[in-house]
């Protein structure tokens, strides 16, 4: 049923996206506050399965942008790839 809850798209070449956002605040050295927002979730195609975490601090990030930028940073990355490396025994 989470799978379901957390299933946000069909990414190109069959990938599922799954995640979630959050959002708190980190008081800094200084005594100032700063917004942080987060996406954690994974992807998966077959058997292949990716965890990842992103995180955004500033005060005027938008946590709508988080799911955008993970796509744009998984797309450019290798493991989407056919040809990224196999790591074989590791769970």
């Amino acid at each position: 049923m989470t799978k379901t809850i957390l299933f946000k798209e069909k990414l190109s070449e069959g990938w599922g996206l799954y995640g979630k956002t959050g959002l708190g605040t980190d008081v800094l050295e200084d005594g100032k506050s700063e917004r942080v927002r987060w996406l954690v979730g994974w992807i998966e195609k077959d058997k292949d399965f990716f965890p990842f975490a992103y995180q955004m601090r500033a005060n005027e990030v938008d946590v709508n942008q988080a799911f955008p930028r993970v796509k744009h940073l998984l797309k450019g990355s290798s493991i989407m790839n056919d040809n990224r490396p196999v790591v074989q025994g590791c769970l």
